[in-house]
């Protein structure tokens, strides 16, 4: 999710935040049915978050990774000009 980090704490770690100020926001992503919170069964109580909407799961694992490149190929098409 955040870089590769799926936990509650991992998020918060990755964002700068306190795991408990996460509560609420992943509580109602998952409400929305955008994560499922998944239990890992050889981690003793820990969940790992999981996003389930498509679109967001085919941008962040296709799209995200390539942006620099396709903003930087976009920029060379813009100077070029028309027809370029």
């Amino acid at each position: 999710m955040a870089e590769g980090n799926a936990t509650r704490g991992g998020i918060a770690g990755y964002i700068g935040r306190k795991a408990t100020d996460l509560q609420h926001p992943l509580t109602v992503l998952e409400d929305a049915g955008l994560l499922v919170r998944a239990p890992e069964p050889l981690r003793g109580g820990r969940s790992r978050y999981r996003i389930t909407e498509p679109l967001i799961a085919f941008y962040q694992a296709v799209m995200r990774p390539a942006w620099t490149a396709l903003e930087q190929r976009r920029g060379s098409d813009e100077a070029a000009g028309p027809g370029a």
